[in-house]
C-alpha cells in the first residue's frame, strides 16, 4: 500500500517542483546591486517548522524565497542550522539597493511570488501534503539585518482514525456555499502590522493523505465562511469510495488560527455499478470523482504485488451529480507513475463539473487520455492554471500509444484556462505516439484521428504557444461542427521557440514550420495531417504571430465550412530566416481571419471570414501566409472576405518589394503566398472579398497581396487565381496594389496566372511623394531579381478579366507613377491577353496628369518591359485617351478602345482570320471554345461573366 501512496503523491509532488524550477529559471537577474547582503532570519513562536524542547527551530532542507522586489533568490537551510533557532544567510541576487532598500521572505519558497511597493503577494497551495509546517505560510520584511517571519494563514484541522475500510489517499476542504479557501493573497507590509488580502481565489484544499492517520492540516486564507466547512474523504477502493462530512463548528479562520474539523474516514461508502454499458460506474460527488482519479494512477496490483494505473479501459463511468472542486486530474504521466492514462468511457450526463486546478502541466478534468477513450456530454466550468505545459479544461493531454483513436463529444466549457504550452479551452494537446515495429525508436503514423464533435468553449484561454479555443495542438485529429465564443490569447511578447517535451525544455526546430509560436487560433492553435470542418468562432483572437480566428496554423490538413466573426490581432513580426545555411522566407504576423499561416497541401474551402485582422504585415482575410514546399499542390476555394484587414508597417523595418519583402503582403483572401521548390502550384478560385484593404508599406491585393517564387530553379512552380471577386478598396502607402493580386515575385521559373476574375473595388497607390507607385486594377505589377529568367521566361499570364474599379495614385505630380487599369508594371515577360477596363485611371483628385507621367500611365497598362499586351481594350476617355503606357517601343495595335454605350470598338479586331468590331463579340472570339475561361454575357454598364 505504501507503493500506492508513493506513486500517487510523488506525481503532484513533481507538478509542484516542476512549477517551482520553472519559476526559479524565469526570475530576471538583477541591476545595479550594491553587493551581498546578510541577514539573519527566525520563526516567530507562534509558527514553526519543527518544535523542539519547546523552541521553534530551523530543519535542514527548508527554503526560503527571498525578494527585493526587483529580483528574486532561493535559500536553503544548511545543515549546519538544523534544529536551530535562527540562521544567517547571503544573497546575492536579491541584495538591498538604493531603489529597493528592503528585503522580504517567504516561507516556504514555493508560496513566493513577487514584491511590489512592499506587498507580498503569496501563493496558498490549492494541493498540500497535510503536515503542520507546510500549513505555516509565513513572511516578513528585513530590519537593520534581522526578518522575524510571521504566519499569514489559517490553519484547518482533521483526524483520520487508525482504522479505516480501506486507506485515504485525499481529503478535500471546501466552503459549504462555495467560500474561497486558496489561491492568491497579498500581505501589504506598508504599516505597522501586515494586512492579508485575497486576490485571485480558489474554492478548495486537498490534502495528499498518503494512506496515513492521525492529525492533518491544510493552510488556508483567512476569512469568514458563514456556513462552514465541507469535508471529502476518498479512496481506491470502489466498495469503500469516500465520505463527506459538513461541519458548522467554526465559521471564521483567523491568522494562525487552527480550527478542528473533526474526524472523517468511519463511514466510507461505495461507489454504485458494475463499470459496464448497461450498469456504469456512478460518480455521485466530489469524494468519488477523487476515487476515480486516485484509481486510476494506483487502482490495480499485478501478478507479483506491484501496484498499477486502472485505465477503465472497456469500462463505463457516468455522472449522476454536479460536481463542484475538482482539483486533481484523471490520468497522469510523469518520471514517478509512468504514463496511466484513463481509456474508458465517461458520460458525463449532462451534469456541471466545476474545476478548481492548478499546477505545471498535464491538467484538466483528465491529465492523461489514452487510446479507445470516450468523452462525452460533459459541463464544465471554474478554471484550470498551468504554469507549463498541455493544459486544458477537459484534458491537459490526449496521448495515444496505440492504433485506436480516443473520442470527445457534445462537451461545453466555461472554464477559465492558462498555461503556457499547448492551451486548449478544452484540449491543451492530441496526439498519437505510435512505435514503429520497423524501429521501436520511431514512430508511425496511424490510420485512425482523435475526434473533438459538437464541442464548445466560452472561457477565455490564456498561453504563450499553441493556444485554441478547443484544443491547443492536434496531430492526426479530426474537429468538426464545434465552436468557440471565449477570447484566446498568446501573451507572448516576442517571437519563441517552440517546446520540446522530449527535451523538457525550448529549442529551435530544425524545421522551418515549427519554429515560432506554433499558433493561436479560435479554434485550433495548430493542426497537422488532420481535418477540421463546420468550426465557428465569434471571440477576438490575438498573438504575436500566427493566429487566426479558427486556425493558427494548418499543416498537411483541409479545412471546410469554417466562419469566423471575431477581430483577430497579429501584434508580432517575423523577419526572413537563415536556418542551416537555407534561407526561408519570413511570415510578418501572419494573421488570417480564419487561419493564421497555411503550409503545405491541404484544400480550404467554403469558408466565410467577417472579423477584422490586423497585423503588422502578412495578413489575410482568410489565410495570412499560405507556402507550400516540394511537390504540394494546396488549393483555396470558395472563400469570402467581408471583414477589413489592416496592416502597420514593422518599427524600424524596411520592406522592398524584391526577396527581402516577400514576407509583406496584405490581401483579401491572402496575405503571402510563398512557393519553396520545385514541382508545386497554388489555385485560389471562386472567392470573394468585399472588405477593405489597407498596408502602409507594399504589396496589398484584394484577393491576394503577394504571390512570391521563392524557387530553386530547378523546375517550374505555378500559381492560378481564378474566378475571384473584389468588391473593396485596396490601398497601398508605398508601391505594388492591385484589385486582385498586388504583386507577383518570381525568384526563378515561377509563373502566376490570373484568369476570369474581376475588380469592383477603389484600388489606389497612396505614396505621398517621389515615384514608383505600383497599381493596377487586377494586379499591381510583376518582377523577378535573375535577369536570366526575367527576360527569358514567362512570369505573368493575366486572361480573361475586366476591372470597373477606380485605379488611383496620390499626387498629379508624380511623373512616373506606373499605374494601369488591368496592371501597372508589366515587367519581365508578362502576357496580358483578352481582358478590359470600364474604370478611371489617373490622380486620386481626378486632375490633369503632368506630361511626364503619360509615359507610365495606361487604361490597360502603366508601364511594360518585355511583356505582350494583346487582345485588350479599354473604355473611350477614361484617361484622357491614352490606351497605354510603355517603356518607348511602339503600343500594340489590338489594344483597342470601345463605346461604353454600345460596346462598339474604336477599330476591328482579328481573332482567328475573323474580324470583330464589338467588345462582347471580340472577347468571346478569343476565348473560343476553351473550357478554361468565363464567356461574357450583356451586362448593365458593358460586358460581365456569364457566371454572373
Amino acid at each position: 500500500m505504501k507503493k500506492v501512496t508513493y506513486l500517487l503523491i510523488a506525481a503532484f509532488a513533481t507538478l509542484a517542483v516542476a512549477s517551482c524550477v520553472k519559476d526559479q529559471l524565469e526570475t530576471p537577474e538583477q541591476e545595479g546591486s550594491v553587493g551581498v547582503a546578510e541577514f539573519t532570519v527566525s520563526l516567530s513562536p507562534e509558527t514553526r517548522t519543527d518544535l523542539v524542547e519547546g523552541k521553534t527551530v530551523w530543519v535542514e532542507g527548508d527554503k526560503l524565497w527571498v525578494s527585493n522586489g526587483a529580483a528574486v533568490d532561493t535559500i536553503v537551510v544548511p545543515a549546519s542550522a538544523d534544529g536551530q533557532a535562527s540562521f544567517s544567510f547571503k544573497t546575492e541576487k536579491a541584495t538591498p539597493t538604493a531603489a529597493n532598500p528592503t528585503v522580504y521572505v517567504v516561507y516556504p519558497a514555493t508560496c513566493g511570488k513577487k514584491v511590489v511597493d512592499g506587498v507580498i503577494t503569496v501563493d496558498v497551495p490549492s494541493v498540500q501534503n497535510g503536515m503542520f509546517e507546510s500549513a505555516n505560510i509565513c513572511t516578513g520584511k528585513s530590519f537593520l539585518g534581522t526578518i522575524e517571519l510571521h504566519n499569514v494563514t489559517g490553519v484547518l484541522k482533521i483526524n483520520i482514525p487508525e482504522e479505516t475500510a480501506a486507506p485515504i489517499y485525499q481529503v478535500v476542504f471546501s466552503g459549504v456555499e462555495g467560500a474561497a479557501l486558496s489561491g492568491t493573497c497579498t500581505v501589504d507590509y506598508s504599516g505597522l502590522d501586515p494586512v492579508v488580502k485575497a486576490v485571485t481565489t480558489s474554492s478548495a484544499v486537498a490534502i495528499q493523505v498518503d494512506a496515513a492517520y492521525g492529525e492533518l492540516y491544510a493552510a488556508v486564507i483567512p476569512g469568514t465562511y458563514a456556513a462552514g466547512f465541507k469535508m471529502t474523504a476518498a479512496t481506491v477502493d470502489f466498495e469503500h469510495a469516500s465520505e463527506t462530512k459538513v461541519s458548522t463548528v467554526a465559521n471564521t479562520v483567523k491568522i494562525n488560527q487552527i480550527v478542528d474539523l473533526g474526524t472523517i474516514g468511519t463511514d466510507l461508502k461505495p461507489l454504485q455499478g458494475e463499470g459496464t454499458a448497461a450498469s456504469p460506474y456512478l460518480v455521485e460527488n466530489l469524494g468519488h470523482m477523487i476515487a476515480l482519479a486516485s484509481a486510476v494512477v494506483s487502482g490495480d496490483v499485478d501478478d507479483e504485488g506491484n501496484v498499477t494505473g486502472h485505465s477503465f479501459a472497456g469500462e463505463y463511468i457516468k455522472v449522476v451529480e454536479d460536481i463542484d472542486g475538482v482539483t486533481i486530474p484523471i490520468g497522469v504521466d510523469n518520471e514517478e507513475a509512468g504514463y496511466q492514462p484513463f481509456c474508458g468511457d465517461f458520460d458525463g450526463g449532462g451534469h456541471v463539473i466545476k474545476l478548481n486546478m492548478s499546477g505545471s502541466y498535464d491538467l484538466g478534468l483528465f491529465g492523461i487520455v489514452g487510446a479507445g477513450a470516450n468523452l462525452h456530454d460533459i459541463q464544465l466550468e471554474g478554471s484550470v492554471t498551468g504554469s507549463s505545459v498541455y493544459v486544458g479544461a477537459l484534458a491537459g493531454e490526449i496521448l495515444v500509444k496505440e492504433d485506436k483513436a480516443a473520442t470527445v463529444s457534445n462537451v461545453t466549457s466555461k472554464a477559465v484556462v492558462t498555461g503556457k504550452q499547448y492551451v486548449g479551452g478544452l484540449a491543451g494537446i492530441a496526439q498519437f505516439s505510435i512505435p514503429d515495429p520497423a524501429d521501436p525508436t520511431k514512430t508511425k503514423a496511424p490510420t485512425v484521428k482523435n475526434s473533438f464533435e459538437n464541442c464548445k468553449n466560452y472561457g477565455k484561454v490564456t498561453g504563450q504557444n499553441s493556444v485554441g479555443g478547443i484544443v491547443g495542438y492536434i496531430y492526426h485529429g479530426k474537429i468538426t461542427n464545434s465552436e468557440n465564443h471565449g477570447k484566446v490569447e498568446s501573451v507572448a511578447t516576442k517571437a519563441t521557440p517552440m517546446f520540446d517535451p522530449a527535451l523538457n525544455g525550448y529549442t529551435k526546430s530544425s524545421n522551418y514550420e515549427g519554429d515560432y509560436n506554433n499558433g493561436t487560433g479560435g479554434v485550433v492553435g495548430w493542426a497537422q495531417n488532420s481535418i477540421l470542418g463546420n468550426l465557428s468562432n465569434d471571440a477576438e483572437v490575438s498573438a504575436f504571430c500566427k493566429v487566426g480566428g479558427i486556425a493558427g496554423v494548418t499543416y498537411w490538413t483541409d479545412v471546410d465550412g469554417l466562419t469566423n466573426s471575431g477581430n483577430v490581432s497579429g501584434t508580432g513580426y517575423i523577419d526572413p530566416q537563415n536556418i542551416g545555411g537555407q534561407q526561408y522566407p519570413g511570415y510578418g504576423s501572419a494573421a488570417g481571419g480564419l487561419i493564421g499561416w497555411v503550409f503545405t497541401t491541404g484544400t480550404i474551402k467554403n469558408s466565410k471570414n467577417s472579423g477584422n485582422v490586423t497585423g503588422k504585415t502578412g495578413i489575410g482575410g482568410i489565410a495570412g501566409f499560405a507556402g507550400t514546399n516540394q511537390n504540394n499542390k494546396p488549393t483555396f476555394t470558395d472563400l469570402e472576405n467581408t471583414g477589413n484587414v489592416t496592416a502597420s508597417q514593422p518599427t524600424g523595418t524596411t520592406l522592398p518589394h524584391g526577396i527581402g519583402g516577400h514576407n509583406a503582403g496584405t490581401g483579401g483572401i491572402i496575405g503571402s503566398f510563398v512557393r519553396w521548390g520545385p514541382k508545386q502550384s497554388v489555385t485560389v478560385t471562386n472567392c470573394k472579398n468585399s472588405g477593405k484593404i489597407y498596408s502602409p508599406s507594399v504589396n496589398a491585393g484584394g484577393i491576394v497581396g503577394l504571390m512570391h517564387d521563392g524557387g530553386n530553379g530547378q523546375a517550374p512552380t505555378y500559381s492560378y487565381v481564378d474566378k475571384c471577386v473584389n468588391e473593396g478598396d485596396v490601398t497601398v502607402g508605398q508601391f505594388f496594389v492591385g484589385g486582385i493580386v498586388g504583386y507577383s515575385f518570381s525568384r526563378y521559373v515561377g509563373r502566376l496566372v490570373v484568369t476570369n476574375c474581376v475588380n469592383y473595388g477603389k484600388v489606389t497607390g497612396a505614396r505621398p511623394s517621389g515615384n514608383g507607385t505600383v497599381a493596377g486594377g487586377i494586379i499591381g505589377g510583376v518582377g523577378s531579381n535573375v535577369a536570366t529568367y526575367r527576360d527569358s521566361k514567362d512570369h505573368l499570364w493575366v486572361y480573361n478579366n475586366y476591372n470597373v474599379g477606380e485605379v488611383l495614385y496620390s499626387s498629379s505630380a508624380l511623373t512616373v507613377p506606373y499605374v494601369g487599369g488591368i496592371i501597372g508594371n508589366a515587367w519581365g515577360n508578362s502576357r496580358i491577353k483578352n481582358n478590359y477596363n470600364a474604370g478611371y485611371v489617373g490622380p486620386a483628385d481626378h486632375s490633369t496628369p503632368v506630361a511626364a507621367a503619360l509615359k507610365y500611365l495606361g487604361a490597360v497598362a502603366g508601364y511594360q518591359y518585355k511583356s505582350y499586351l494583346s487582345y485588350d481594350y479599354a473604355a473611350q476617355g477614361i484617361l484622357n485617351g491614352q490606351m497605354t503606357g510603355s517603356d518607348g517601343t511602339a503600343v500594340d495595335a489590338s489594344v483597342l478602345s470601345y463605346d461604353p454605350a454600345t460596346g462598339e470598338l474604336s477599330g476591328t479586331v482579328k481573332i482567328s482570320d475573323k474580324s470583330y468590331a464589338y467588345l462582347l463579340e471580340a472577347l468571346n472570339a478569343w476565348i473560343g471554345s476553351s473550357a478554361d475561361y468565363v464567356h461574357w454575357v450583356d451586362g448593365e454598364n458593358g460586358p460581365v461573366f456569364e457566371k454572373e
